[in-house]
C-alpha cells in the first residue's frame, strides 16, 4: 500500500539507492522498483538532480523518473540549451514538465526563468521541486501558451501511462486549463527581452507563435528551441511558420542528435554549436519530434 509522501529517511534511502543504480548499464527501472517497494512505495519522494533536491514522481517513467535514474534528457538539445545560456539571461522554459530545462537554468543564471506548464499534477511536482531545491529566481506557472487569452481543453493523453509530456491543447481534450499568449505574459511579467526560450507543447507550437508574434517582430527573443510535431501539426503549417521566422529575421537550425553520446553535462567553457547545427531544411519538417533552433544572431554551423 503506497503513501502520499515519502518520510524524510524514505527519501534518503531512494535517493542514495538511486546513485547506485545510476551506474548500472541496464535495468535501473527494474532495480528501482525492487528499492521502491521495499521503501513502502511512497507516491512522491524527494530525490536528486543537477546536485540539489528533485522531488520525484515514481509514476511519471519517462520524464520523471528518467530525470532521476540517468540526469539527463534530451542529450544534444541540452547541450545546446546549456552553451546558449548567459550569466544573467531571462529563460523561458514553456511546456516544463518536470522541469528540466527550468532546472538546469536556474542553477546556471541568476536571471529569471519562468516556466509554463498546465497539468495539474506535473505543475504540483514544479512547485514542490522549486521549494525543496530553495531556486528564487526560478517562477512556475500553471498556464498554457497559446494563441489567445482564456481557458483551454487539455487532453492529458499518455498520463495514465507514465507519459506526463505527452499532453497538449485539443478540443477533445478533459482538462479545462488557463491559455495565455507570450505577448500578453511577457507584458504581464514585466520581461522586456528573453535570451532563451525552449518550448515543447506536442503539436501546439503554430498557435504559442501566432501569441508571441509581437515579440518575434521586435526580435525580442534571442534565441528559441522548440521541438516540432509534424505529425501533429501538419509540415505544411510548420513549413509556414519557418517562413514567417525568415521575415522576422531568424535564422533556423535543426539540432544533430546523432552527434552525442555523453549522459552528463555542464556549461560548456566553449563553442558547442558548430558540430551540433545545421541549417534548417524543409526535408527536416517531416521528422517528427525535430529540434530546432531559431537564432536572431546567425551561428556558425561549419563543423571542425
Amino acid at each position: 500500500m503506497s503513501t502520499s509522501e515519502a518520510t524524510p529517511f524514505q527519501s534518503r534511502f531512494l535517493r542514495r539507492f538511486g546513485r547506485f543504480v545510476r551506474v548500472l548499464p541496464k535495468g535501473r527501472h527494474r532495480a528501482f522498483q525492487l528499492a521502491w517497494r521495499a521503501a513502502g512505495s511512497p507516491e512522491e519522494f524527494v530525490g536528486e538532480f543537477d546536485g540539489s533536491p528533485f522531488v520525484v514522481d515514481p509514476q511519471d517513467r519517462h520524464s520523471s523518473m528518467q530525470l532521476f535514474l540517468w540526469g539527463v534528457h534530451e542529450a544534444a538539445v541540452t547541450e545546446v540549451f546549456l552553451a546558449l545560456l548567459k550569466p544573467t539571461g531571462c529563460v523561458l522554459d514553456i511546456g516544463s514538465n518536470s522541469g528540466y530545462f527550468s532546472i538546469l537554468a536556474a542553477h546556471r543564471t541568476r536571471g529569471r526563468v519562468v516556466s509554463y506548464e498546465p497539468l495539474p499534477r506535473n505543475f504540483r511536482f514544479l512547485e514542490a521541486t522549486r521549494a525543496a531545491a530553495n531556486l528564487d529566481n526560478w517562477l512556475p506557472l500553471q498556464i498554457a501558451i497559446s494563441d489567445r487569452n482564456g481557458p483551454l481543453e487539455f487532453d492529458p493523453r499518455g498520463d495514465d501511462e507514465g507519459r506526463s509530456g505527452w499532453g497538449t491543447i485539443s478540443p477533445s481534450g478533459t482538462v479545462v486549463v488557463d491559455g495565455r499568449t507570450l505577448d500578453s505574459e511577457c507584458a504581464r511579467l514585466g520581461l522586456d527581452s528573453i535570451d532563451l526560450l525552449k518550448m515543447d507543447i506536442e503539436g501546439h507550437e503554430v498557435e504559442a507563435f501566432v501569441g508571441m508574434s509581437n515579440l518575434l517582430r521586435h526580435r525580442r527573443i534571442a534565441n528559441l528551441i522548440v521541438e516540432l510535431h509534424p505529425r501533429l501539426a501538419s509540415s505544411q503549417r510548420l513549413a509556414a511558420l519557418t517562413d514567417s521566422m525568415k521575415r522576422y529575421g531568424y535564422h533556423g537550425y535543426r539540432v544533430r542528435d546523432e552527434f552525442v553520446r555523453s549522459t552528463r553535462f555542464s556549461q560548456p567553457d566553449g563553442p558547442l554549436l558548430p558540430s551540433r547545427l545545421q541549417d534548417l531544411e524543409p526535408t527536416h519538417l517531416t521528422d517528427d519530434g525535430v529540434h530546432v533552433l531559431w537564432s536572431a544572431e546567425p551561428q556558425r554551423t561549419e563543423l571542425g
